[in-house]
């Protein structure tokens, strides 16, 4: 990685990890193997900045680590009344065309011809824990339901339950997926380089915001988007010049931790998070965009 900008001359380097999302799905975020993946984590956090020190490239670098989403732990037993569609008296799989359900908390509907309102009623007020919309009639502070890709009936439910189709399939003991004004669903954020102030924690932000703090930081104009660099702008160093005139503009790293929730390291020691946090700056947590899943997250950060 440090050889891309070192050798090759890179401006921008984007790089994922799978974890700890896969092991908070497997054991469930309160475990103690997610503990341990965090302290992992941690340790490549090192790593990464040792190396960057070892080519001389702290003071022309900007690291921004992040994550699409949060986790939360999974309701299940003789307590919890689990959603199953296929048991919801009136609804029936035959009056729908096409499904998006067994992921998770979210999923969508599309009706045959002419049985919309049928399969909207049958499902609406059903449980107790699960929300039903019509696309056109989604929350607004959501931003989902005007998608031509989106069908005409979208599911979501409260956080701890999941959706299940016919019968429950799959068994995580963690998931992610829901409203993301919840909190377990928050990633977390910590930036630190020659453009960001230091030992300072700054207001929460939504991820969105991401993208035009980087065509910021890169000095490159941005594509028409949702996020407001307003929002970001308390963590820089005021008067930096950051624009595709300077020569001497700072690289940039970004790394994504998939599923790093916002509060990963209050029960664990993260020495190295702790560091970078006070050779830069952190944020609270960061608001991802609804449905709270890697894929529309990853891609507000970076389009």
């Amino acid at each position: 990685m440090s050889e891309w900008f070192h050798q090759q001359d890179l401006d921008f380097v984007s790089l994922y990890f799978g974890e700890p999302d896969l092991i908070g799905h497997k054991y469930g975020p309160n475990s103690p193997e997610r503990r341990e993946m965090v302290q992992q984590v941690d340790r490549t956090v090192g790593y990464i900045r040792d190396k960057i020190q070892e080519h001389g490239l702290t003071d022309r670098l900007n690291i921004i680590i992040t994550a699409d989403h949060g986790m939360t732990t999974v309701l299940r037993g003789g307590t919890f009344e689990e959603i199953t569609l296929s048991k919801i008296p009136g609804f029936s799989f035959k009056d729908v065309k096409f499904h998006l359900v067994d992921y998770g908390p979210a999923g969508m509907l599309l009706p045959k011809e002419g049985m919309l309102e049928k399969v909207y009623q049958a499902l609406k007020g059903s449980h107790p824990h699960l929300h039903v919309y019509k696309k056109e009639e989604m929350p607004a502070r959501l931003h989902y339901g005007n998608h031509p890709r989106l069908l005409p009936i979208i599911l979501f439910a409260d956080p701890g339950y999941v959706i299940n189709g016919f019968f429950p399939v799959q068994f995580h003991k963690g998931e992610h997926g829901f409203d993301n004004q919840v909190m377990d669903m928050k990633p977390f954020f910590r930036v630190v380089g020659p453009d960001f102030k230091t030992n300072v924690v700054f207001r929460s932000f939504e991820t969105v915001d991401v993208y035009p703090l980087m065509c910021h930081l890169l000095g490159i104009n941005p594509e028409v988007n949702d996020g407001h660099l307003d929002n970001t702008k308390d963590m820089m160093v005021p008067n930096k010049k950051n624009s595709s005139t300077n020569p001497t503009r700072n690289k940039l790293l970004l790394i994504s931790f998939d599923g790093f929730r916002w509060d990963y390291d209050r029960d664990v020691e993260t020495p190295n998070l702790d560091k970078m946090a006070q050779d830069g700056a952190k944020a609270l947590y960061a608001t991802p965009p609804f449905v709270t899943i890697t894929s529309p997250s990853h891609f507000t950060m970076l389009t």
